[in-house]
């Protein structure tokens, strides 16, 4: 009997058509209700307030504040122009629909960066599935098959290995908060996780324009040319700063006019920059978004040492355990990302001589130890940031596959499962399934939820640069 047909009465064939009628399901379910959300009869969906500001830029030529746009730059009004060509309902399911597809490819990029290489193919060679049949070099052999490569982890495209299947499972839930909502949070982390597949891949220059891309749409992923910056990848760096510079200030300047372009991207900076700056989120009486929903390190702090309402409309929501004075909550906050970058930054500048040669003690310029650092900041941009919604946290879906890697790798090879990844894997799960509580919402158990997946990923990065590699391309 052929591989092929073997193949198709295998259960374990039909791992991957399972797959996908899952997350087909499922993307049948989010745009069933993104044509809902975005119906007349509705007003519960984001992408709402950026059609109704594309239809007003293309009918006035002026980048409105007042229609749910205020905390972009005026670059991406410009870019979501042309979708108020079309109807609300249409125009939104389109929108989800790629973005549910960017998703896909984001999961197809992680496996292709992160799956085992050079195993010889393994071909089932018979019934039961208990022995494999490979071939090396002119000759065909068969072997008996091993209990760490039975199941999902053969590489003979028999089912998507447990890795993907556990990241892309603890990720769903807030690919469907961001794609219900019309948001942007699943083109960033498509974004995101190209920028560091191109740069691997040797195309830093290209790689630089999708993080370029993505910081013009949402700022968060700037923090991210820092792990560029530490590792020296100044092409990936100059690609994503010519792609902020030509798009981010050219584009808008021929759009709108030098006149209007300054104003304009002055008044992004007093609304979005100062107005929910860290600062001005735990001073001020009333912090503008104060609910529960809003993970953001400064607020969490805010509502925990001082008795701050994190109900939405009239409900009361208190959470604080202590009642400290606000300055003492700032120096508080600082301290703690003080700590955080500290962390992340001194280790990879630290240099010791040895032997006459200097030499870096816990990260280099390895390729698993750069996965990790990208992994880490990843997390550290949500950390950093001043707003962090439900909808921003598909952006930790890199840090998710590398832990879930990590985890299925040592477990195969070592039979044991690593600490550190499966910690932060349940520590993620909890945090997901705090999700129906408001009052853990409030209390930062999504800020801890991302805290642990960074610290998680800074450990296993350390522990990473201690063997030397190659340097990475770019």
């Amino acid at each position: 009997m052929s591989a092929s047909a073997t193949r198709a009465r295998d259960p374990r064939g039909l791992g991957w058509a399972v797959a996908w009628g899952v997350y087909a399901l499922f993307c049948v379910v989010v745009l069933a209700m993104v044509w809902y959300r975005a119906s007349p009869q509705s007003d519960a969906t984001d992408f709402r307030d950026f059609w109704e500001n594309a239809i007003h830029f293309r009918q006035t030529g002026v980048v409105a504040s007042d229609l749910g746009v205020h905390n972009y730059l005026p670059f991406f009004t410009i870019l979501m122009t042309p979708w108020g060509l079309l109807p609300l309902q249409l125009a939104a399911a389109l929108f989800v629909a790629l973005s549910l597809g960017m998703f896909a490819l984001t999961v197809w990029m992680a496996e292709a960066l992160l799956a085992p290489r050079g195993a010889p193919p393994l071909v089932p060679a018979g019934r039961g599935d208990r022995e494999l049949k490979y071939r090396r070099g002119d000759g065909e052999r068969t072997r008996p098959l091993s209990s760490r490569e039975g199941g999902w982890s053969n590489r003979d495209g028999a089912g998507p290995r447990p890795a993907l299947l556990i990241a892309a499972a603890l990720a769903l839930p807030y690919v469907y908060a961001c794609g219900v909502l019309g948001n942007v949070g699943i083109l960033l982390v498509f974004l995101v996780v190209a920028a560091w597949f191109l740069i691997e891949r040797g195309h830093p220059w290209v790689g630089g324009v999708a993080l370029g891309l993505a910081t013009l749409i949402k700022l968060l992923p700037a923090v991210l040319v820092g792990v560029l910056l530490l590792r020296r990848s100044w092409r990936a760096a100059g690609g994503a700063a010519l792609t902020c510079l030509v798009l981010g200030v050219g584009w808008p300047l021929l759009a709108l006019g030098p006149g209007v372009a300054w104003r304009e991207h002055v008044a992004f900076y007093e609304r979005a920059i100062r107005g929910h700056s860290a600062a001005t989120t735990i001073l001020v009486d009333r912090p503008i978004k104060a609910n529960f929903s809003n993970n953001a390190v400064p607020i969490v702090l805010r509502r925990l040492l001082t008795p701050v309402n994190a109900g939405k409309h009239d409900q009361e929501l208190l959470v604080n355990v202590a009642d400290l004075p606000r300055v003492g909550v700032l120096a508080t906050y600082f301290a703690l990302i003080g700590a955080i970058v500290t962390l992340r930054v001194l280790p990879p500048l630290w240099k010791r001589r040895k032997g006459g040669a200097a030499r870096v003690p816990h990260e280099d310029d390895g390729p698993e130890a750069a996965r990790w650092q990208y992994a880490s900041w990843c997390c550290l941009m949500l950390l950093a940031s001043p707003l962090v919604w439900t909808h921003y946290l598909p952006l930790v879906y890199w840090p998710l596959a590398m832990l879930a890697d990590r985890a299925d790798r040592v477990a195969r090879e070592r039979g044991r499962p690593c600490r550190w990844s499966t910690a932060a894997l349940i520590a993620w799960l909890i945090a997901t399934l705090l999700l129906v509580s408001p009052a853990a919402r409030a209390a930062g158990a999504l800020t801890a939820g991302v805290f642990v997946l960074w610290l998680a990923c800074t450990a296993l990065a350390w522990q990473a640069g201690r063997t030397r590699s190659p340097r990475m391309a770019g």
